[in-house]
C-alpha cells in the first residue's frame, strides 16, 4: 500500500468532527490510534468491519472516503479488462465474457 495522504479523505472527516486518531480509534472498537493513523496514510488496509465503521461515523459511503483509492482501483480494473478483451477476442466462442468485460470496462471508465 503506498504511503500518500492523497489515499483518503478520513483525516479530513476526522478533523471536521472534531475527533482525536485516539477517538476514532475507539469508535471502531480499537484501543491503538496507530491503526487510524495508519488507514490515513494509506499505509495499511481497512478490513471490511472497519469500512463498514468509517461509513456509519461519517454517514458517507467508502467510495467517497477513500475516492482518490477508488479511483486507482477502478483504473486498473478497466485496464485489466482491456486487456482481457483482447486476449478473449482471439477466442470466438467466448461472446459473452467479451461483452461482459466490455460493460465492466465501460463503468469503471464512466464512473472515474
Amino acid at each position: 500500500m503506498r504511503k500518500d495522504t492523497r489515499y483518503n479523505y478520513l483525516r479530513t472527516l476526522r478533523k471536521r468532527l472534531g475527533l482525536s486518531e485516539c477517538a476514532l480509534a475507539q469508535l471502531l472498537g480499537s484501543k491503538s490510534w496507530a491503526k487510524v493513523s495508519r488507514h490515513e496514510h494509506g499505509a495499511s488496509k481497512p478490513s471490511l468491519p472497519d469500512l463498514a465503521a468509517y461509513e456509519l461515523i461519517f454517514d458517507l459511503p467508502s467510495q467517497t472516503i477513500f475516492s482518490p483509492a477508488f479511483n486507482c482501483v477502478r483504473q486498473g480494473i478497466a485496464e485489466r479488462a482491456a486487456v482481457m478483451i483482447q486476449q478473449e477476442s482471439s477466442r470466438m466462442n467466448r461472446k459473452e465474457v467479451i461483452e461482459s468485460l466490455c460493460r465492466i470496462k465501460e463503468r469503471c471508465e464512466r464512473d472515474s
